[in-house]
């Protein structure tokens, strides 16, 4: 049912009001954002099933959306269902352009890469079942890195509130009491504490740390550079890194199995790939285009990409009657390790965390105990 003309003659004016549509067109951004990890993994492998019966990828998408609709409840909660303008887009979309176009927006540049490599090799419901397992692995290990990290971070946050507190509320006060000379040991141990608590610095560098983490996360994709190289040995860039790298291997593999050359496939990925990726897989098709083989191009492209271990292993594997199945095997059973490895260091830094907080307990108990003999001492 259309609304009344007078309501779409309202809505026409206000759209042309100056800072409006600007405000439109980030509404949209914020929307596609919206359409989950978990609902693209889904569609991923819903999409691919009807593919492999016969559907075509836009007729699929269609019934998808209808499917949706029929399951939407009423009319006036359709227009908050991000799933039913995802589908609604992509299909309209899907008349003139290949899937990883359609896509653009609602799904991630590196999960768009890997599908367009399987349209470019003939197999997009296969790749499409490679962008859902991926999405879901990449889904299993970011969840088990926030259970982990909870404990660690929550430790953290405790005792930074613990040291502004004391701080700010027992030391401040003691030292207009007592001079900080005539404190035992234990109780000048307190003292940075109020320096701390009391700076007006404190606050500020509390905010850029958040600020720092919050650019870290959000320009992973497209921070390159000599800084970069280097931050790709810790986390949280190591862990994006080693995701990349596992999502680049099982599109390689694709690509190379339907038939595609080394140099051509590389080419080709570098053109859908981040900038961070591109600048990954540049200097290694520059040196295969030059005759170099794989595993050697890989190296001495200088970044370490996809790992040094795994580039040993291509290297080892290059010139095996598999290669394409034996690469993404590689590729799986890396990320499993480092998986392993990486759970392991944040069990680790829980156990860092508790000792933390144990030291600054004890420093605090015995600093205040000692605090307690001086007031009394000066009482009397």
């Amino acid at each position: 049912m259309n609304p009344p003309a007078f309501i779409r003659n309202a809505v026409a004016t206000v759209l042309e009001w100056p800072g409006v549509q600007t405000l439109v067109e980030w509404n949209a951004i914020i929307e596609r954002k919206m359409w989950s990890a978990k609902k693209r993994q889904a569609f991923y492998k819903r999409l691919a099933m009807y593919n492999e019966n016969g559907k075509g990828l836009r007729e699929s998408v269609i019934e998808l959306h209808r499917q949706a609709l029929s399951m939407s409840g009423p009319h006036w909660m359709r227009r908050f269902d991000i799933n039913l303008t995802a589908l609604a887009e992509i299909s309209d979309r899907l008349a003139a352009d290949p899937l990883a176009d359609a896509l653009e927006g609602w799904a991630p540049l590196s999960e768009r890469g890997l599908i367009r490599s399987g349209e470019a090799s003939g197999n997009v419901a296969a790749t499409l079942r490679l962008a859902a397992g991926h999405q879901g692995m990449v889904s299993r290990i970011v969840w088990k890195i926030v259970m982990a990290s909870i404990e660690p971070l929550t430790m953290l946050a405790g005792v930074v509130y613990l040291i502004l507190v004391i701080g700010k509320d027992l030391v401040g006060p003691f030292l207009t009491q007592v001079p900080a000379g005539k404190w035992p040991p234990m109780a000048k141990l307190l003292i940075p504490m109020a320096a701390i608590a009391n700076s007006p610095l404190t606050v500020w560098v509390i905010m850029a740390l958040i600020g720092l983490a919050v650019a870290s996360f959000a320009t992973m994709p497209v921070f390159t550079g000599p800084v970069r190289k280097f931050l790709d040995r810790f986390p949280p860039w190591s862990i994006y890194k080693a995701m990349e790298a596992a999502k680049w291997m099982s599109g390689f593999s694709g690509m190379v199995k339907a038939g595609t050359g080394f140099a051509k496939t590389l080419r080709q990925q570098e053109q859908w790939s981040t900038p961070w990726l591109r600048e990954r897989l540049e200097g290694a098709r520059d040196r295969v285009e030059g005759g170099m083989e794989l595993g050697p191009a890989l190296y001495e492209a200088g970044h370490d990409f996809p790992d040094r271990v795994l580039i040993a292993d291509i290297t080892a594997f290059a010139g095996s009657d598999n290669f394409p199945e034996t690469l993404r095997g590689i590729g799986e059973s890396w990320l499993e390790d480092y998986e392993t490895k990486l759970l392991g260091v944040l069990a680790m830094s829980g156990v860092a965390a508790i000792v933390l907080v144990s030291m600054v307990m004890i420093v605090v108990t015995m600093g205040m105990m000692s605090l307690e003999s001086v007031m009394t001492t000066s009482i009397h």
